[in-house]
């Protein structure tokens, strides 16, 4: 009985000690896709991403790992939020270009991400995104609850999620790593502003420049990139299979 007993307890602590698996989506190829949660990542570039290009609204900074959410909180923001209202902002929801694929509405947002550009440490994880929506220009920090509530989308729905970035795959500064196109179904009676908090660097570290969010421009994907909607009509599940790898923290 004794044995029994300790068998028992032996598994039991076997179990309380493992660690889950992150699941990773892989998008270090040229034009890789993958669907995560009903939205749709793709790496691609658009150069160069200036004024009128990518309109910037959040820049983050910090070697590790860093964090931030877009705020007109300023001169001093908090997390790892880089001040200058060019650079980090409110940012309303009615501002944000919206596609259409297969009859899905999408909100498209860009990341420029500026690690070193040497293969061997040009890569990032993007571990946290998460969009909120609000009243206010300038919400208190942070997620989640304040003024920021329940997310509308999280990268972390239902899995420990993140996406593997290249940045050696774009120009360097200036020139935009991934496209992101979010569901507006997401955000079905939201308010005016919109908030979008992300983190890097827990998978694979951050140790160069800032990492900026941007809107883009009004048009319709396909110039700089393949359009989602080719990937949607190949079966998002078929893809997405060969973008995860299953990883211990």
């Amino acid at each position: 009985m004794q044995q029994l007993r300790l068998a028992v307890l032996f598994s039991f602590l076997a179990l309380c000690s493992y660690t889950f698996a992150d699941t990773e989506y892989d998008l270090t190829t040229s034009g890789a896709m993958v669907t995560i949660n009903g939205a749709i990542f793709q790496q691609g570039s658009v150069q160069p991403s200036g004024t009128g290009q990518f309109n910037s609204f959040l820049r983050i900074r910090a070697n590790g790992t860093e964090y931030g959410y877009n705020t007109d909180e300023f001169p001093h923001p908090p997390l790892d939020i880089q001040p200058g209202p060019q650079w980090t902002h409110s940012l309303k929801l009615s501002a944000v270009p919206v596609f259409t694929f297969n009859g899905v509405t999408y909100y498209q947002f860009m990341l420029d991400i500026n690690e070193a550009q040497d293969k061997s440490d040009s890569l990032l994880s993007l571990d946290t995104l998460e969009f909120f929506t609000g009243s206010t220009p300038s919400p208190q920090c942070c997620p989640p609850g304040g003024d920021f509530g329940a997310a509308r989308w999280s990268l972390d729905t239902g899995a420990n999620n993140y996406l593997l970035l290249d940045s050696s795959l774009s120009h360097g500064s200036g020139s935009s790593d991934m496209f992101a196109y979010i569901p507006t179904s997401a955000f079905a009676g939201a308010g005016p502003y919109l908030y979008l908090y992300s983190g890097f660097g827990e998978n694979n570290a951050s140790d160069a420049g800032f990492e900026e969010w941007g809107t883009g421009q009004a048009t319709t994907p396909g110039a700089p990139v393949p359009e989602p909607s080719s990937f949607i009509l190949l079966g998002s599940g078929l893809m997405t299979l060969g973008g995860m790898l299953r990883r211990r923290k």
